[in-house]
């Protein structure tokens, strides 16, 4: 794979995602990846899903989604649906390619 940059949790939250989860923080890599190869975390909101196909067709350039080191979906479902009703070939995506447990860095402080 080709990354173009390593993003922390604070690049990211910057777009307004949060990426803090169980107390864990998550190292990214912005990519490009097939919609066909990312799989979503929910079923799609016909609403949501018509208000995201009409931002792209308008030209509003939406944030990358966010996915796991397995393509899961974190961020970023509708947008995925959207992509693969307009039969797009590649979605902007933030890849998580590993985490640091926060618990387990705070008690290695307090030693």
């Amino acid at each position: 794979m080709n990354f173009e940059k390593l993003y922390t949790v604070l690049d990211v939250e910057k777009l307004g995602n949060s990426v803090m989860t169980h107390h864990r923080l998550h190292i990214f890599v912005k990519n490009e990846k097939p919609p066909d190869e990312i799989y979503p975390s929910h079923d799609k909101d016909k609403d949501k899903l018509k208000k995201m196909v009409d931002a792209i067709n308008s030209g509003v350039e939406l944030p990358p989604i966010l996915i796991d080191e397995c393509n899961m979906i974190m961020d970023g479902n509708h947008r995925l649906y959207a992509h693969k009703e307009l039969e797009k070939e590649k979605i902007k995506v933030f890849q998580a390619i590993g985490r640091l447990n926060l618990d387990i860095i705070d008690s290695m402080r307090k030693k």
